[in-house]
């Protein structure tokens, strides 16, 4: 399906991974982003140009459509719906933060972990207003479609013509193409300078696609989507534009400044640039395993660039389902004991005794993350609080519930 042809600012983040051997056998990753120092000073104009929208506190999930195109050469590059559908999974695992959130994260960076509230559902609804899947499939007689270039400069994989599929109005379609890309992992566009409408979104490799089916370990998460969207929603990598040292960064204050990526899965601590290295982050290159956060400042970040650079998203008819959680909040009790300095939690639900707990203040710093366990009052010392709003979550098996508390 064509898209209406109109020039946009963005510039191709163009995340290029690919997968290596060594003599070891342990599996490597490395991204270049090739950027020119016009395509740098555009991305820094247009990260001027969001100050405006810092500090959004959005506490209602926000919903992005998304249309997958399988563009496939062989039948296993065909993916099966299952495995399409896991990878939406994953994507709002990281971005939704439901219960089975991986832990892990070392103790320095645990306040820094936030929790972007976005929910990725696959369009129910095309651009001609008719029902679907979300979910494109073209056959392709082109090996490694993912990086040939037809006139223009157009990448082929895009566009029916040459081969790939054209995109759905990316105004109001988050698009992700899978395809092979010659052993790389993925791709991105991002805001900043010129790239053609058409192709818009990411791409990632048929191998890391999803959690199931013909993903293959290391890259067996979901993950690579995950950073990948990331950039589409405005996110550079920790250690800025060019890796190699430590005179840039990615200009957002609570992601220690990093001279480049880490592979595989480091123990922590790490040091590159005299303070320790977040490389469990969602922007770094380590392995699905160690990818496990983002900073409040980058989904700062992220909520400027969809409440105003991709607000069409959020204006889009594509989805209409909601987050797949039923509303709990007849079965939830939150008050706050002002004599004791304490929020008091209690959990009804019968036959799900086992739930997460978290509580968030209003600049969407996590707080508090535990499990609860039982159907008996679950109490919370705030002597050493601030007074002001809060918001206490309760995630349970196929149910969340988020409710405000105010302390004083």
């Amino acid at each position: 399906m064509a898209v209406n042809k109109h020039s946009k600012k963005y510039f191709a983040l163009i995340c290029i991974f690919w997968l290596g051997l060594t003599r070891a056998g342990k599996t490597q990753t490395r991204c270049d982003l090739g950027l020119d120092a016009p395509g740098r000073a555009a991305y820094s104009e247009w990260r001027a140009s969001i100050d405006a929208y810092k500090n959004i506190d959005l506490r209602t999930t926000m919903t992005i459509p998304v249309v997958v195109h399988i563009v496939y050469r062989t039948g296993d590059e065909n993916l099966s719906d299952r495995q399409i559908q896991s990878q939406i999974d994953a994507l709002n695992r990281a971005y939704a933060n439901p219960a089975d959130t991986r832990s892990g994260v070392p103790k320095e960076f645990a306040e820094l972990q936030s929790v972007p509230g976005v929910h990725f559902c696959l369009a129910s609804m095309d651009p001609d207003g008719q029902m679907t899947n979300g979910i494109t499939r073209t056959k392709t007689n082109f090996e490694n479609i993912g990086l040939l270039f037809g006139d223009g400069q157009r990448r082929s994989i895009h566009y029916a013509i040459l081969g790939g599929a054209d995109a759905w109005d990316p105004d109001h379609y988050f698009n992700i193409w899978v395809g092979e890309l010659g052993g790389l992992l993925g791709r991105a566009t991002m805001p900043g300078t010129n790239l053609l409408f058409e192709e818009d979104g990411i791409v990632i490799a048929p191998e890391v696609f999803g959690t199931t089916g013909t993903v293959a370990y290391p890259f067996h998460q979901g993950k690579t989507a995950v950073h990948e969207a990331g950039h589409y929603l405005g996110l550079p990598h920790l250690w800025g534009m060019n890796a190699g040292d430590c005179t840039e960064d990615d200009g957002l204050a609570d992601t220690p400044v990093q001279a480049g990526p880490y592979l595989g899965c480091p123990e922590y601590p790490q040091y590159s640039c005299g303070t320790s290295d977040l490389f469990n982050d969602y922007m770094d290159f380590t392995d699905d395993d160690c990818l496990l956060l983002f900073t409040h400042d980058q989904v700062q970040l992220m909520l400027a660039t969809l409440t105003g650079y991709r607000k069409g998203l959020l204006e889009s008819a594509g989805c209409s389902e909601h987050p797949g959680w039923s509303p709990t909040d007849q079965l939830v009790f939150v008050s706050y004991a002002a004599a004791r300095r304490q929020l008091e939690v209690v959990w009804r639900r019968p036959g799900e005794s086992v739930y997460d707990i978290r509580i968030w203040d209003v600049a969407g710093r996590l707080l508090v993350h535990q499990k609860g366990y039982g159907f008996t009052p679950w109490i919370v010392p705030v002597t050493s609080w601030v007074n002001g709003l809060y918001f206490v979550q309760i995630i349970s098996a196929g149910n969340q519930t988020t409710q405000k508390v105010l302390i004083y």
